[in-house]
């Protein structure tokens, strides 16, 4: 296992209390009493891949201090313990190991990348620990060999069908051109269009896999083009290649709607691509998104960012869906405990699955014997991505 420094130890919880950062904890802890419940959080909060992981880890810590306010779980205190992974799946490995066999948390949230997810379940699995992870691709969930593994955020699966089904039933287009980068995530949502296409009983005019570095994209544009599409799908998990594709399809004025991942819904787009270039161009996103003509949420989460703003506020930038995502499942967490009377993980898992749909701040989210894939597919919607206003964006 490797040496733990004071640089990727963060114990949140303790720091802040002392230091009076967190609005609710210095009473928090003369409310509740008793040991602490720990709660484990690993994830890539610093390096390319931390702008979501940010952004969650304020929407844990939101989530924290207001349990904590009002005296915790079961009477006892919330810890957070965090850990920085740095997208490493190696390190992601000793934390993980760390945090459940030394630290002994009670629940683990993280990773945010897939290729951390993948290598830490054995390790979940042996010590019978809930985990709940950010990471998109579909088979990290597996309810029969991992039942303490539950995802609220979706999966890529599930973002690639509501995209192909916008394609067809929105925008009513048949010829499909697809586009996703050579990197690992890309090919796996390459492949799992393909997949879905075929369920729909289509196949795309285009694929172009292209390469995540390369600068010009223009005469890829021409390519699909060429081919007679009437619709694009852009799927990836880095802004800055979405920002190219959007860019050449705008300098070749090719003016069919442009479906794109979830990660095309944040201020890096609307800085990175000319507004004139975005004309047609959405995002798959969750419906939590939606602002109104003042720029303004639905009211629970105005409330959420108006009573934790020093939390929350600075990490909105880099998505409101992270927040969400990191305060709802530690919220549905700590009601299944409450429900269960206890933190033991059978108990609690029993909870999860028979607690039903239970409407978050995220989406309306509902676990099963049979399913650990919270969200419903009813929780996607279109948005304009040059509509973005103060963390959201109106419905397309």
């Amino acid at each position: 296992m490797m040496q733990i420094n004071r640089r990727n130890l963060l114990l949140y919880s303790a720091g802040f209390m002392a230091a009076g950062l967190l609005p609710g904890f210095q009473s928090a802890v003369r409310a509740a009493s008793g040991d602490p419940v720990k709660i484990g959080w690993f994830a890539a909060l610093s390096g390319p891949y931390s702008t979501g992981a940010l952004a969650q880890d304020a929407g844990h810590k939101a989530a924290i201090a207001e349990l904590n306010a009002k005296g915790g779980v079961l009477g006892r205190p919330l810890e957070l313990v965090a850990r920085d992974t740095v997208a490493d799946p190696g390190k992601a490995v000793n934390f993980v190991q760390e945090l459940l066999f030394s630290e002994k948390v009670n629940v683990l949230f993280g990773p945010n990348t897939s290729g951390e997810a993948m290598p830490i379940r054995d390790f979940i699995a042996e010590a019978n620990t809930i985990n709940m992870p950010t990471a998109l691709i579909d088979h990290v969930i597996d309810p029969e060999a991992y039942p303490t593994i539950f995802r609220v955020g979706g999966s890529a699966g599930q973002q690639i069908e509501a995209g192909i089904t916008f394609a067809l039933d929105h925008y009513k287009k048949q010829k499909i051109a697809l586009f996703v980068d050579n990197l690992s995530y890309g090919v796996l949502c390459r492949d799992l269009a393909l997949e879905k296409m075929k369920a729909r009983n289509t196949e795309p005019v285009y694929v172009g896999t292209l390469d995540a570095n390369k600068v010009d994209l223009g005469d890829d544009i021409i390519k699909a083009r060429n081919s007679g599409a009437d619709v694009l799908l852009v799927w990836s998990a880095a802004s800055s290649f979405m920002a190219r594709v959007l860019t050449a399809r705008g300098e070749q004025k090719w003016d069919i709607p442009a479906i794109c991942a979830p990660i095309a819904l944040n201020a890096q787009i609307t800085d990175l691509v000319k507004k004139e270039y975005l004309d047609g161009a959405v995002g798959v996103g969750f419906r939590h998104l939606a602002v109104d003509g003042n720029g303004k949420f639905a009211a629970g989460i105005e409330a959420l960012l108006a009573k934790q703003a020093s939390i929350v506020g600075p990490q909105l930038k880099n998505g409101i869906t992270w927040i969400l995502l990191g305060y709802a499942s530690t919220k549905l967490w700590a009601a299944a405990v409450e429900k269960a009377g206890s933190v033991e993980t059978d108990a609690v898992i029993a909870a999860l699955e028979t607690m039903g749909t239970t409407e978050t701040l995220f989406g309306n989210v509902g676990f099963s014997p049979s399913s650990r894939e919270g969200l419903s597919m009813d929780e996607y919607a279109l948005f304009t991505i040059s509509s973005f206003q103060n963390g959201g964006f109106t419905l397309a």
